[in-house]
């Protein structure tokens, strides 16, 4: 919960959301907009791109609060499917993909490419990918002709957190009190669920553009 003042958290990852939805179009070999998707004075037209969006679990919950399923087909999601699902190809159709940047995701995302399932993939990771992740992908791409696929980009977001209100969200962190206060934790799990904390606050901030002030006891877990 945010403080007293408004702050209009949920309006602000909803536009977020919305722009990486629309940015998401067929683009000729060249990376220029398809002249379907733009009208003669370089501007979007009215003409609606169809689109796909695939999500983890951290994907949905983010989205689901902000956008209905009219929502959703206003912006031209015609499909919307867990990335863990088995999907069909869909030619002609720009992908969306909107989660966090795992080694299982990141598989997933590398075998459809590798079996050609969309033309464009538009992969929006809902927090940084490590250089790891990166080489992983583009080891898993190599396995592939690829020869279906036009483009495919990548994207680090500040999304990792869920808004249910202007001023209220949620980390997605379960059981944290009892990681943070149980003696039978390990350390290391304590600090990773105090970076997957500071992680969320962090894109909250950025979000708000605003710098925080932190207060913490000497003793504790911070």
């Amino acid at each position: 919960m945010l403080g007293h003042k408004r702050h209009f958290l949920r309006q602000r990852q909803k536009e977020v959301v919305r722009a990486m939805i629309s940015s998401a179009v067929p683009l000729t070999p060249t990376g220029a907009p398809q002249a379907s998707s733009q009208s003669s004075g370089g501007e979007t037209s009215n003409i609606t791109v169809w689109r796909l969006l695939i999500y983890d679990d951290i994907g949905r919950d983010v989205v689901a609060p902000l956008l209905r399923v009219g929502d959703l087909r206003e912006l031209g999601i015609t499909l919307h499917m867990h990335i863990n699902s088995k999907r069909d190809p869909v030619p002609g159709a720009p992908a969306i993909y909107f989660c966090s940047p795992t080694n299982e995701n990141i598989r997933a995302i590398a075998a459809d490419a590798v079996n050609e399932l969309y033309e464009w993939m538009y992969v929006n990771f809902s927090s940084q990918v490590s250089r790891g992740g990166l080489e992983m992908l583009a080891e898993g791409l190599s396995r592939g002709k690829l020869q279906s696929i036009q483009h495919i980009h990548v994207f680090d977001r500040t999304l990792n957190y869920v808004a249910l209100e202007d001023d209220l969200f949620v980390l997605m962190q379960e059981d944290s009190m009892v990681t943070l206060n149980s003696r039978h934790v390990k350390d290391a799990e304590v600090e990773a669920h105090l970076n997957a904390m500071v992680l969320g606050i962090s894109h909250i901030l950025l979000s708000q553009q605003v710098l925080p002030v932190i207060a913490h006891s000497k003793n504790g877990g911070s």
